[in-house]
């Protein structure tokens, strides 16, 4: 008689008892708790989309997107040598449902969710279904920052996250095959070109290829180099194939494109990045500063003692795959090596809103859950990973009202009425109205201009400029108005925005600008339009004249 799954081993015909009442109630409230902890992290990302206002850096991403949708390719964010892709699939988001901020927002929110499914489907692989699903729900909520900064949309953070990802699942894929194959042909691809878009989209992707790379050499050990070696063509092909635009852009600059690892920057050495990682970096994303200022979660002692037992766990559970999961040491090697390869790179000294350090945060989901499943039975693993869902769960939800607010004030929450762009919107309005098409403005007014009043107010930026090619519509136009924060409305415009620096010119302040019309004989009028002075000379006032 044939033994069937619901029999227990060696008693042929004698079901299995059921099991005991209180695992089928844990079984439950753990399955419960996933499904809401899921729901409430998407809740918090779509309210985040609608209540938060855009700034310049995000705007630039949504003006890339509409650029591309009308076949204005680009390799790479303006004005820097790396980040692509990611404005891409910006563009098919609006390509289906329309180019609102909160398309351009939630697009980070859709990448952070495949990132959590792919994360499922790692830990699949390498350990039990309730550590996957544990893995995955815990990167989606925790910690606050990550999700934060997956409504946020600077055009490559999030795609990176997810092709490293894509990295790790290859190579999982190819070394599961069973000896001596060498992996099948589709697994090289997609290891392969995860890689090179990864590459493209920014170089941190290193982050994930070196201990990938450490899978594969190791996984492969003993099979025929004549078997492996056609696939590891396979694989550069497909690399160079997902790396073409950064390729391309290199030859054309004679690899100008690696700037991000030789420009000096002044105070920004490699132990001072290093240093800050571990004093502030560290505990974002471990849960216990809250993005920002980086103030503590709670009283700094608590918090402290508490990013310590977060890192003990860490710690122990990397100590338990390295020496009882063989095929889950490339994730020790990652979270081993992040810290210090992490400094390698000079845009790294940045450290408040935690954007540089989220690649950890899939990375140590998969770590934690998966050294609790192999040291505890399964029955105690769900309930500890409930427990600590429940603990994630909380200290999101502290650090996002102390952001916000929104808790403390439950009509704050449930309030879907107001615009958070009201303020450039409406500045938008006032210079169509006026008649105003072309104008200079500062930095962070600038881009977000040009993307909210939907391409109707061309706005050239007075500090860091990023496209000097569509600036020049600007300084050819016949004239041009001057927008200048108005007398007493700078710290109104800051707090909307997020920020008082490069609102407007660095150089030469309303007044200093109207003395200057003056003595060269230019007439002009002001108009206060919202929180703004327009200023409008009679002819276009460039600001390389103002230097002469």
């Amino acid at each position: 008689m044939a033994v069937g799954s619901a029999l227990i081993p060696g008693r042929t015909g004698t079901a299995a008892p059921p099991p005991p009442k209180g695992a089928r109630t844990l079984g439950v409230v753990f399955v419960a708790v996933l499904v809401a902890v899921t729901l409430i992290a998407g809740f918090l990302r779509i309210w985040l989309a609608f209540h938060s206002a855009l700034d310049a850096d995000e705007a630039i991403v949504g003006l890339l997107a509409q650029g591309i949708r009308h076949g204005h390719f680009s390799a790479f964010y303006w004005g820097q040598h790396y980040g692509g892709v990611e404005p891409y699939s910006v563009a098919a988001m609006f390509g289906v449902f329309g180019q609102a901020p909160a398309v351009l927002v939630l697009t980070a929110s859709v990448l952070a969710l495949v990132t959590s499914l792919v994360v499922w489907r790692i830990g699949l692989r390498l350990f039990s279904p309730g550590a996957a699903m544990t893995a995955a729900v815990l990167a989606w909520i925790w910690p606050e920052v990550a999700l934060w900064n997956s409504t946020r949309e600077y055009g490559f953070h999030q795609i990176g996250v997810l092709l490293g990802m894509v990295v790790f699942l290859g190579a999982l894929r190819i070394v599961d095959d069973p000896p001596p194959r060498p992996g099948g042909p589709r697994d090289w691809v997609l290891c392969g070109v995860a890689a090179g878009l990864g590459w493209w989209a920014t170089p941190e992707v290193l982050y994930m290829a070196l201990p990938a790379a450490y899978l594969l050499v190791a996984g492969l050990r003993g099979r025929r180099l004549v078997d492996i070696g056609p696939r590891v063509l396979l694989g550069a092909v497909a690399f160079v194939v997902g790396a073409l635009p950064w390729i391309y852009v290199s030859v054309k600059t004679h690899f100008g494109t690696l700037v991000f690892v030789t420009e000096p920057v002044a105070h920004n050495t490699y132990g001072r990045r290093l240093t800050t990682f571990f004093s502030h970096v560290a505990p974002l994303m471990l849960g216990t500063r809250i993005e920002g200022a980086g103030a503590w979660e709670g009283p700094a002692l608590f918090a402290i003692v508490s990013t310590l037992v977060v890192v003990a766990l860490v710690i122990g559970a990397a100590v338990v795959l390295a020496v009882s999961v063989p095929k889950a040491r490339f994730l020790v090697i990652f979270v081993v090596t992040f810290p210090f390869l992490y400094a390698a790179f000079p845009s790294n000294w940045f450290w408040n809103d935690g954007r540089y350090g989220i690649w950890l945060t899939p990375v140590l989901a998969l770590v934690l859950c998966g050294a609790l499943w192999h040291v505890v039975s399964e029955r105690m693993a769900r309930f500890i990973a409930t427990c600590a869902l429940i603990l994630a769960l909380a200290s999101t939800l502290v650090a996002f009202n102390a952001g916000y607010g929104a808790l403390s004030s439950p009509s704050r929450l449930t309030s879907w009425s107001a615009n958070p762009n009201a303020t450039i919107d409406d500045l938008a309005s006032d210079l169509e109205t006026h008649g105003v098409v072309d104008v200079y403005a500062g930095y962070w007014v600038a881009y977000e201009l040009t993307y909210l009043s939907g391409g109707q107010v061309e706005v050239m930026a007075l500090q860091n400029d990023r496209n000097p090619a569509d600036d020049r519509v600007v300084e050819d136009a016949p004239s041009a108005g001057w927008l200048f924060v108005h007398p007493g409305r700078l710290d109104t415009l800051a707090e909307q925005l997020g920020t008082s620096q490069f609102l407007q010119s660095s150089t030469i302040t309303e007044a200093q600008f109207e003395s200057w019309l003056a003595a060269h004989h230019i007439p002009f009028h002001v108009t206060q339009v919202g929180d703004f002075d327009l200023v409008q000379p009679a002819r276009n006032v460039r600001p390389s004249m103002l230097a002469t």
